[in-house]
């Protein structure tokens, strides 16, 4: 128990520093909505779009290489900075080959795929160029400093880019009032002058290296991952590239919104779950099967989580847009409770798909991005021009679901391992059908704004009932009598 105390104790402080970056994005949501018009947000969420979408092609999957092959060259400590280094140089050159032949036809590129005329090569897609660059290089510190669980560099690397992005975007949107290319610039400089800063630090004392040993198996584990991670990324785009051809930027800065509320899940499970490799694949790596009660209990732990944060959106929600938004962006609140549903069933896929990552089983991946992307694909074509915004959270929510099937399927095939989640799949299979009641209720059936903040409010109400009952009959059949020990009961 104590072990699992410290496990989850480190894993906290990791997964806390880990979320202050994105969490400027959420920090920083309201001051969009407020101070910027719906067409700036809907400009700012194709931004972040590229700025997501390059990072995969430039770094050939090599920031997930590291991560795993960390642990086969963590025992010496000139193998790792030689590793290390090669992987930054290889993201450097990939950069560079990539950079030229982007700004040759990037203008193009902008021309045929977006309708807008506002959204333009110069200077939006070179501004997301070169945050993508230096945004994928700060990926490989946050790696590093995660894995070898190095708190001080890893808090200061995190706290600075945090402050740095909200302090730079505050000025600029609140004080300054500068337009929209300017407040991304200074987004990117950001981002620039911390991966320049740190670059210094390290390589003064580790050096610099590039050995081609280091690439081939790299590669080999990566290219699946990239292929698998690109299509992942451009499918889960498709539905904003759908919105803005077929409807406007005012849909899309609504339907942006519903997103970026459902991203803030996204945000916590990608902080949780990078915070929680090295103690997992640690465990998996010594004997998944005599570590199986740890593995299980931080999972599950991670579940009450994220149901618990997926369910407190689902309910304060409605009352900030009500009360502090104008109405065009009402209209996000009946998509709110489906997208957020989704969460639960990605929850379930990262669970069940670490074994598929761990045991190197990586050529299944890009099978599950291509079968959950041709059903988003030609769902949004189907659904988006009847239903508009509705049409593609429906998709998103179906979608989560057709690649958390296979996933399994492949799970069970890869490993004699076995997850025990226990109480969670009912829970979520409750809150999915309370989700799914909410939005039938907003969408279809006239509501006032202040019923609609009560119905939100169900779920929580019911599962927080649930998740006591749980603990209270978990703490009386192992006669727990003190809140220190509650983590007995997961």
């Amino acid at each position: 128990m104590s072990n699992f105390k410290h496990i989850v104790k480190a894993t906290s402080i990791y997964t806390i520093l880990g979320f202050l970056p994105t969490f400027s994005r959420i920090f920083l949501l309201p001051v969009f909505l407020i101070y910027l018009s719906t067409a700036d947000f809907a400009i700012i969420g194709l931004f972040s779009m590229l700025s997501s979408i390059i990072p995969v092609i430039i770094t050939l999957g090599m920031e997930h290489a590291f991560t795993r092959f960390y642990f086969d060259y963590q025992s010496s400590k000139k193998l790792l900075n030689a590793y290390f280094s090669t992987a930054f140089i290889f993201i450097l050159l990939i950069s560079v080959v990539f950079s030229v032949i982007f700004m040759l036809t990037g203008g193009m590129l902008f021309k045929t795929i977006f309708k807008n005329d506002v959204f333009t090569f110069y200077p939006f897609g070179v501004l997301s160029l070169i945050n993508s660059v230096f945004s994928s290089l700060n990926t490989l510190f946050i790696v590093l400093y995660r894995s070898s669980k190095n708190v001080k560099a890893y808090a200061s690397f995190n706290l600075l880019l945090f402050f740095l992005i909200t302090i730079f975007d505050i000025l600029a949107i609140v004080f300054f009032k500068l337009n929209l290319e300017k407040i991304l610039l200074l987004k990117t400089a950001a981002s620039v002058f911390v991966c320049l800063l740190f670059s210094v630090i390290h390589f003064s004392k580790a050096g610099i290296y590039f050995e081609k040993r280091f690439i081939r198996p790299s590669l080999k584990y990566a290219l699946p991952v990239l292929l698998y991670s690109g299509l992942a990324i451009i499918f889960s785009y498709l539905d904003r590239f759908i919105i803005e051809r077929n409807i406007d930027l005012n849909a899309l800065a609504v339907f942006n919104l519903a997103m970026a509320i459902g991203q803030i899940i996204e945000t916590m499970m990608f902080a949780i779950q990078t915070a929680t490799y090295p103690s997992v694949y640690e465990m998996f790596k010594e004997d998944p099967h005599a570590n199986a009660d740890g593995i299980n209990r931080l999972y599950r732990l991670v579940g009450v989580f994220v149901i618990l944060i997926t369910l407190l959106l689902v309910a304060c929600t409605p009352v900030a847009i009500i009360n502090f938004l104008v109405k065009e962006y009402w209209m996000a609140i009946p998509i709110i409770p489906i997208i957020v549903a989704g969460y639960y069933y990605r929850y379930l896929y990262i669970v069940y798909a670490e074994p598929i990552f761990f045991f190197k089983k990586t050529k299944k991946l890009p099978g599950l991005s291509l079968i959950a992307g041709v059903f988003g694909f030609v769902g949004n074509i189907l659904l988006i021009p009847f239903l508009g915004i509705e049409g593609a959270a429906l998709v998103f929510f179906a979608s989560r679901i057709v690649i958390l099937l296979p996933t399994i399927y492949w799970y069970l095939r890869s490993s004699s391992f076995r997850f025990d989640l226990k109480y969670l799949h009912p829970i979520i299979i409750l809150n999915t059908l309370f989700c799914l009641f909410l939005y039938l209720m907003v969408a279809y059936f006239p509501v006032a704004p202040n019923l609609t903040m009560m119905l939100f409010f169900v779920p929580l109400v019911c599962s927080t009932i649930a998740f006591i009952i749980i603990f209270i009959s978990g703490a009386r059949r192992k006669n727990i009598k003190s809140w220190k020990s509650a983590l007995d009961i997961v």
